[in-house]
């Protein structure tokens, strides 16, 4: 049975999500382990969780708590598992189970908001196509992707929303997660 497990970087299994996050994200995509621990550990807006079949670590979802609209910023399958199903048994039960409210800290809400790669390759056009098979829409705002730190590139990329969600809902969410996500000032 599919599970989603909250956890922090203490628990035994934290290994597997860092060291999926570094073979699934280009540097760019990601922040500084340090900095991710933290977060991960301290930060009541971001959600650690595991994803497990039984006691196979499947994956892991990170997801911050924004004002009326979740974030998903990092969704990975292990090599291994893809083309196996759990992406998508991962977000029906990210979805229907949950609905994102994960403690007392976090805002209970029925949307989310992931960023994608810009569908300008066939990789990027499929895993589009896969988080439409999901119930996500592509909005057609134009978005970049803030750098994660000074050494790092911003990038283009573009957004994806499940739920019923607004052009001004859009609009706050992406200013949160410049915000709190990013440490985008202003």
């Amino acid at each position: 049975m599919l599970t989603l497990t909250k956890i922090d970087t203490k628990n035994p299994n934290y290994q597997f999500v860092e060291t999926l996050m570094h073979s699934a994200f280009p540097s760019d995509e990601r922040r500084e382990d340090d900095r991710q621990r933290y977060n991960v550990d301290y930060n009541d807006k971001m959600q650690c969780l595991l994803i497990q079949d039984g006691d196979v670590n499947v994956g892991f979802i990170t997801l911050w708590s924004l004002s009326g609209i979740s974030y998903v910023e990092h969704f990975a399958i292990a090599d291994s598992l893809r083309h196996c199903g759990y992406g998508t048994q991962s977000l029906a039960l990210l979805t229907s189970t949950f609905s994102f409210s994960f403690s007392s800290t976090l805002t209970s809400t029925s949307t989310l908001i992931l960023e994608v790669e810009l569908p300008s390759t066939e990789e990027a056009i499929k895993r589009i196509a896969f988080y439409e098979k999901c119930g996500f829409t592509l909005s057609s705002r134009p978005y970049i992707q803030p750098p994660y730190s000074s050494d790092k590139q911003s990038l283009p990329m573009a957004l994806m929303t499940y739920g019923s969600v607004d052009e001004n809902e859009i609009e706050t969410a992406v200013g949160e997660m410049y915000r709190y996500v990013y440490g985008v000032k202003g």
